[in-house]
């Protein structure tokens, strides 16, 4: 990526420990706010015979620990691959705290005062 750019890679490996069952990147977005940070969920992967096992969910519940803790708020845009409906993708996101913006989802951080709660759509 650019560089500067600040970015973590998650990754869950299958039951053998040899392949990446399931891989996530998520990168800081740039912003002049002092008060916030951003992170963009840039990718969720599970590898096709890992679907359905919960290696989804295992990992962007591992992102969500981390953004809570730090107090970030996650941006993200659903883009189904494998065949997986749109609307059942936001559905799943939406199970794990994610709104729907102007373009985009967003989840803020467990604990962010009630007065942010709009800020999502400020970026």
């Amino acid at each position: 990526g650019p560089r500067g750019e600040v970015r973590q890679v998650y990754v869950i490996r299958d039951p053998e420990g040899v392949f990446a069952a399931a891989i996530a990147d998520v990168v800081l977005m740039p912003t002049n706010s002092t008060r916030r940070r951003y992170y963009v969920v840039t990718r969720i992967n599970v590898m096709e015979r890992y679907r359905g096992q919960g290696y989804g969910t295992k990992i962007l519940e591992m992102i969500l620990e981390d953004a809570d803790r730090e107090g970030i708020t996650l941006l993200l845009e659903p883009v189904p691959s494998g065949g997986l409906p749109k609307k059942e993708l936001e559905a799943w996101y939406e199970r794990h705290g994610f709104t729907w913006g102007a373009w985009h989802m967003g989840r803020r951080p467990k604990g962010a005062p009630d007065e942010e709660a709009e800020g999502v759509e400020e970026v």
